[in-house]
């Protein structure tokens, strides 16, 4: 009987605790799993992601902007994590470093999630 109970009540904790939006490091782990980086379309870049659902919260990605500088790549990034009529939306910072690391300048790629908050959805 007491068996019965404790999985009963873990069961209920791990539900309750599945209502809330994704965390920080739910979104940047969707945001790492890339199926497709870019497919070879002229003019058009496409990105896919494999991890299109947290918790029951689908995941949208949309790119907000690109800056190339001298080594460096940023990249941002809106995600919107939507369940019925609740959207909890996302700031992403994506700083890529190209080349060979360079001690002088102590440049190391980046991920930084920001939430913006969780509102009605329109």
């Amino acid at each position: 009987m007491r068996t019965f109970v404790l999985a009963g009540l873990l069961s209920a904790a791990t539900l309750a605790g599945q209502t809330g939006p994704p965390t920080q490091s739910e979104i940047a782990h969707a945001y790492r799993s890339k199926c497709i980086d870019s497919a070879f379309i002229p003019g058009i870049r496409v990105e896919m992601r494999c991890i299109k659902d947290i918790r029951g919260w689908s995941v949208k990605f949309k790119r907000t902007g690109e800056e190339r500088l001298a080594g460096v790549i940023l990249k941002r990034y809106q995600a919107v994590a939507r369940q019925g009529n609740t959207c909890a939306e996302y700031r992403i910072e994506d700083r890529i470093v190209l080349g060979p690391p360079n001690p002088q300048v102590r440049l190391r790629p980046r991920l930084t999630v920001e939430p913006e908050g969780v509102v009605a959805c329109r």
